[in-house]
């Protein structure tokens, strides 16, 4: 059981605030920023020592919490959720089994989530009982067949807990132990745990759509304070341009104008950032394809079974007696809801959205840096005009018009170093989300690399036999369907990790040309900016060699992607192989 969705309903209709120069309210939006929280936010983290005590900085698996969630989630599977409650209790104690919903902490949602239990249940039970009854011969006249539909409900059962226990497993021993467990042990620690940190461990499905503004300014915070000091982000200030502000971000206008200049502490800028890129335009749940795709991935799924009965066996879709119908209109939401959205879908697509949101963040922070020559951001700043989206219900930051770029900064060598300081958080942002799904993500290569060690075994036994021969079945079609879903969909996300492995060698590239552009200005801070650009390009060339974008500690390149076609290939042209032989 989970309690994302109870974690996650009291924050997200709450406002984020943010402070602008004037500390006043710039929108009335409901999604605007306003002045006070961020505020508060930053006197949140102002004894860090405090509020971070308690907190998994390091990003360290709490393999106790792991397993034990594993443990406890996997055998309710079995035995059913009533039956689960006195194991959940003996495990995590009566507080602890409120807090996972095992106990009705809430009636109202503990019968709702029983309800949806049991119903669960009763999916994975009927197949997995078909199955053992057929296999141990009790049932020799049942059409149902253990492998593509048995096999894939023991898979899924034995991998489904895992994504769950990776949250808990990630959360730091005082804080599970504390407020999960309702432990007393680390009382003396005066952990903020009444604040909504940490949100990324708390509720995965947040990342699957726009993000909040809540957990957008906690995610930033804590992206800071994994990355160095928390209070760099209020201490660091950003000048960006307007319209007093050279073209070309030279510093020369800092002096004349320095009461008109623009400063912004860099947690603002960051959060703006992030805002700006909230989600809204990736290929997530929430686009207008998804539920399109997903609806054809699982009738392609769930209609192969009882096709193949009816054509190729000659027998009823569904079974001929009660039994073997139940069990099989159990597949039908097993693959819809389970398998495919839950297994294979939800896991890659998140994977591939939340490599593309952190692209598009980066590239945006970038432009403060090395502004395109085209940037909007400068010619609007610059004129002091102001465009369409300023009007209406349009969101508003301190900084502007959420549909208006965030100006670049005035090129100093102290605002180069305070925006590679910013980039250091940003490399960490959602890092507790990306570590959760890279164990959801293993869990579907678990899944596909026994069923196919299952279809290997299968071809090894026909090519042993007398005659050679391997007869197509449903559970050959089944893996082959299943395969060609994998490797489309993590296509998405390998070739994600190759666009910002692209972005990020051009982005060497565009620092070095500016750099040698910078000297032939001839002035003492010219140079000095040079060189620190020098030493960012010097940095990202380090990252390309030594921090790679990895999933499951593989590179996400076109080496991967030549592996993924190329294994692919193999299996296919392996199984033609064999039946034509």
């Amino acid at each position: 059981m989970d309690n994302n969705a109870n974690s996650s309903s009291s924050s997200s209709n709450s406002k984020i605030d943010v402070i602008n120069e004037e500390n006043s309210i710039i929108s009335s939006s409901k999604y605007a920023i306003t002045s006070s929280t961020i505020l508060n936010a930053e006197e949140e983290f102002e004894n860090n020592n405090n509020n971070f005590k308690g907190q998994n900085r390091n990003l360290k698996l709490n393999y106790d919490a792991f397993f034990r969630y594993y443990f406890v989630d996997f055998t309710g599977s079995i035995i059913g959720p009533i039956l689960n409650i006195p194991l959940a209790v003996a495990v995590f104690g009566v507080k602890g089994a409120k807090t996972m919903m095992y106990l009705p902490s809430s009636l109202t949602l503990w019968i709702f989530g029983m309800v949806f239990g049991h119903l669960f249940w009763f999916i994975w039970l009927l197949p997995l009982l078909e199955s053992v009854l057929i296999l141990a011969g009790i049932r020799p006249t049942s059409n149902f067949d253990p492998l593509s539909e048995g096999l894939v409900v023991l898979i899924s059962l034995l991998l489904v807990p895992l994504p769950s226990a990776a949250k808990y497993g990630y959360m730091s021993k005082e804080k599970f132990e504390t407020k999960i467990l309702g432990s007393n042990s680390y009382e003396n620690l005066n952990i903020a745990f009444n604040s909504k940190s940490d949100n990324t461990v708390e509720a995965i499905g947040k990342w699957l759509s726009p993000l909040s503004n809540e957990l957008i300014t906690e995610e930033v915070m804590k992206a800071i304070w994994r990355s160095g000091d928390p209070m760099d982000g209020k201490r660091f200030k950003l000048n960006l341009v307007n319209k007093d502000s050279n073209k070309d971000q030279s510093p020369s206008k800092i002096k004349a104008h320095a009461s008109e200049n623009k400063s912004y502490n860099l947690a603002q800028v960051l959060i703006s950032i992030v805002r700006r890129k909230n989600g809204n335009e990736l290929f997530q749940f929430n686009g207008k394809y998804s539920i399109r795709l997903l609806f054809f991935f699982t009738s392609l799924i769930s209609c192969i079974n009882p096709l193949y009965k009816t054509y190729v066996l000659k027998v009823p879709s569904f079974g001929s007696d009660w039994f073997e119908i139940t069990a099989a209109v159990c597949m039908i939401p097993f693959f819809g809801f389970i398998f495919i959205a839950g297994n294979v879908v939800r896991p890659l697509i998140g994977a591939s959205g939340h490599l593309a949101r952190g692209r598009r963040i980066l590239n945006d922070y970038n432009n403060l840096l090395l502004p395109p020559l085209n940037n909007h951001a400068i010619s609007l700043h610059q004129t002091g005009k102001t465009d369409n989206h300023t009007n209406g219900n349009i969101e508003h930051d301190n900084i502007g018009s959420l549909k208006r770029p965030v100006p670049p900064i005035i090129l100093t060598p102290d605002q180069v170093k305070i925006w590679a300081r910013g980039r250091e958080a940003l490399l960490l942002f959602g890092e507790v989300y990306w570590l959760r799904l890279s164990v959801y993500v293993g869990s579907v290569f678990l899944q596909f690399f026994v069923l196919l060690l299952f279809l290997m075994v299968q071809v090894i036994m026909a090519l042993l036999s007398n005659d050679g021969n391997m007869q197509m079945s449903a559970f050959i079609i089944f893996i082959s369907t299943s395969v060609v879903i994998f490797v489309g969909l993590f296509s998405l996300v390998v070739i994600e990790g190759i666009k910002i492995t692209y972005a990020n060698k051009k982005f060497r590239t565009n620092l070095l040309r500016r750099a040698q552009y910078i000297t032939l200005l001839k002035t003492e801070e010219s140079k000095e900016v040079a060189i620190e650009l020098r030493n960012l390009a010097l940095v990202l060339e380090s990252e390309l060699q030594s921090n790679p974008i990895r999933l499951l500690g593989l590179k996400l390149n076109f080496t991967m992607m030549e592996s993924l076609i190329g294994g692919l290939g193999v299996v296919v042209v392996g199984i033609y192989q064999t039946f034509t032989s």
